[in-house]
Order: C-alpha cells, then structure tokens, then sequence
C-alpha cells in the first residue's frame, strides 16, 4: 500500500459516513427547495438511505483513485429516474449531489491531521469533484430520459395550449389549432385554479393531472402541485381531492388569465405553509397572499414588530413572542390569553406591557394591531409548515 493511499485511508475512516448522511438530508431543507417539499418519511427514509449508499460507492471512489462501476451508476441511475417521477426539478436534483459534495469534503478538511495528511487532500479533491463530475452526468441523463417518457403527448399538447392562451400575442389561427389538438373549448373567460396534495406517494400529481385533462381541464404537472385553466362552468367539486388544498378563482377574461394563473399558485403555496386543507377561493387567506408578494417587505414588518422580543439583550424573548401570538389567537381576549398561556391575568398584563415598550406599539391603536397581525403572519410563512415560533 503507497503512503498516500495509507493516508487517505486514515482520514477516510475518521469520518462518520451515517453522520454526513443526515447532515446532508437536512441541509436539503433549506438549500433545495423541491425535497424541503417532499414527505418528511420519504425525506429520511428513501432518500437517506439513498444518500447513505452513495457515500459508501464515493468512499470506495476516494480511496481506489477510480469512477463509479457499471453497477453503482446503474443505481444512481435508479434514484434520478425516480426523482424524475416524483416532479423534482432537475436543477434541485443536481443542487443535492453538489451539497453532498460540499459536506463531504468539509468533514474530509476537518479530519485531516496534520501537514502531511494535508497535503494529501490536494489529490482528494481532485477524486472527489471527479465522483461530482461523473455522477452528474449519470443522472442528468437518466433524469431526462424519465422525464421524456412521462411527458405525454397529451401533456406536451396542453402545455403547448396553455402557453398560448397566456401569450396576448398568440396567433388565433394557432391558438385554435393547439386548442382543437388538446381537445379544449375556448371560451370568452377562464377559471384559474391550483392544487397540491402534500405528503403524497410518488406519481401523484401526475395521475392527478391526467384525472383532470380527462374531466376536460387544462392541467399540468409543476412539480409539487399541478395548475392550470378551467372553463367557467367547472366548480370546486372537479378539485376536491383528500388532504389537498385547492383553488379556483372567479371566471376571467383571456386577458387576466396570467394574474390569476399566478395568484392561484400563490394562493397554494401559502395555504401549504400555514397548514391549511380544501378548497380556496378568491378572497381566501389574502392578509398572507399580500405578504408573500411582497417577502422584502414582510419581512421588514416581521423584523419591525417581533425583533425586539426576540433580543435578550433588551429583555426580550421567545417566551413574548408566544405570549403575543396567543393574545392575537384569543382575539384580545386577556382571560382566555391567561389560561391558554397557564399564567395569572396579571402576568400576562406585564408581559403585554413589555411587548408595547419593547416594540413601541399599542396593541388597543388600529394601526398598530394591523402591523403586529400581519407579522404574525408572516413568521408563520417563514417557518417550516406554517409551525408557531414563539414557544417558551
């Protein structure tokens, strides 16, 4: 065995592969955004194990100066093509493998000891972007291979369809023609519409959206939820689907049919981050829909109000925040505040009064209440599920 392969060998074996393996899972929360979304279960079932298997075939890689087998490639080939029928995007996919590659060689930095072992690493790196390089173009090929195959004649006709109704530009000839080819009547108005079932299997929305092109709606798969156009005469019984969340909005003219295309997809996305279920309308959660148009802004209001509770420094804490945010829940109601917080009513009153110094508002002043309401809000957007921040 050469000295270098020796080393390696030592600073390979001080790293904790099942460790890196959860630490990369959960960096996949706040870095990549189509698996925060997925199913926690398949999160750290599937998906951990997967990664697990794919540090042991670059642990091998590493050490044998080599590129993944036949057999190892075949795998990863596997998991992208599942990725590809779950409604990943590629580019999330890809972001994965590059996190991956990033922890690994940070725990590879920080197990080194040493000058020598050191120095090594400079020919680490070069195996480990390697293993990055040919895993990549496995699964970008495979990736769109699946794709290719679930994508539908039917689907590329819709989409091709959809496109053009957005389009104010569209040629009519055309329009007609992509519309008879999807079998879609064209009308004078629209109904916009958006669904997602969250903690769905695999394939979900895809049989979803075939489901509804079969009922006569223009819907396609976006990833995790699916949208689309409906005519007017279609109600919200053609969505309701269990333990999905859904919206239609109001009939529109072609004209308008961007915006409220864009605002049904806003619409869902906010319902999933505050835990809500069924089927939306118009004028449904619109204090959140407001906030999530806006996220610089909302999050200056949610620094405004709720930064100062949250600063020790200034005799803030978590604990005002909660206290807050049950007050504004009970409707101002100082009893039921009290007793859903187990506290004494004069308790509650000294921390209220804290709250109003520390943030310099009034919670009896109109104005004030409507910034604090809305911060709320927006902490909750902020958090996984729509989770409250302000326990104790």
């Amino acid at each position: 065995m050469s000295r270098e392969r020796e080393l390696i060998g030592e600073i390979v074996a001080r790293v904790d592969l099942e460790g890196i393996a959860l630490r990369i899972v959960d960096q996949f929360l706040p870095s990549v955004r189509g698996y925060a979304r997925m199913p926690s279960t398949l999160l750290h079932g599937e998906v951990l194990a997967i990664t697990g298997r794919n540090l042991e075939v670059a642990r091998h890689c590493i050490l044998d100066d080599r590129g993944p087998n036949s057999a190892e490639l075949e795998e990863m080939r596997l998991s992208a093509k599942q990725r590809g029928r779950d409604g990943l995007p590629l580019q999330d996919v890809l972001r994965a493998y590059r996190l991956g590659g990033r922890v690994v060689w940070a725990a590879l930095t920080e197990a080194a000891a040493g000058d020598e072992e050191q120095h090594v690493l400079l020919h680490v790196a070069d195996r480990v972007m390697g293993y990055i390089d040919a895993v990549s173009t496995v699964v970008t090929l495979a990736y769109v291979e699946e794709r290719d195959e679930l994508i539908s004649e039917r689907e590329t006709t819709a989409r091709a369809l959809l496109e053009a109704l957005l389009d104010p530009l569209a040629d009519s000839d055309e329009l007609n023609r992509r519309a008879e080819r999807a079998g879609f009547g064209l009308c004078e108005s629209y109904r916009a519409f958006a669904i997602s079932v969250p903690e769905s299997a695999p394939g979900t929305h895809g049989r979803l959206a075939r489901d509804l092109r079969a009922l006569g709606l223009l819907a396609l798969t976006e990833a995790d939820r699916i949208s689309g156009v409906a005519a007017t005469e279609v109600t919200a019984a053609r969505l309701t689907r269990p333990g999905a969340v859904a919206t239609l909005s109001e009939p529109v003219p072609r004209e308008d049919l961007p915006g409220a295309l864009e605002l049904a997809r806003l619409r869902v996305q906010t319902a999933l981050k505050l835990g809500h279920r069924g089927v939306l309308d118009d004028t449904d959660l619109l204090p959140a829909q407001l906030l999530a148009r806006s996220p610089q802004l909302a999050n200056t209001l949610r620094e405004r109000v709720l930064g100062p509770l949250r600063k020790p420094g200034r005799q803030g804490s978590p604990e005002l925040v909660r206290t807050l945010e049950t007050f504004v829940g009970c409707k101002l109601d100082r009893r039921r505040a009290a007793t859903a917080l187990t506290i004494h009513a004069n308790t509650l009153d000294y921390r209220l009064r804290r709250i109003e110094q520390l943030t310099g508002l009034t919670l009896a002043d109109p104005g004030d209440l409507a910034q604090i309401v809305l911060a709320l809000y927006q902490d909750r957007l902020s958090q996984p599920n729509g989770a409250s921040t302000g326990r104790a």
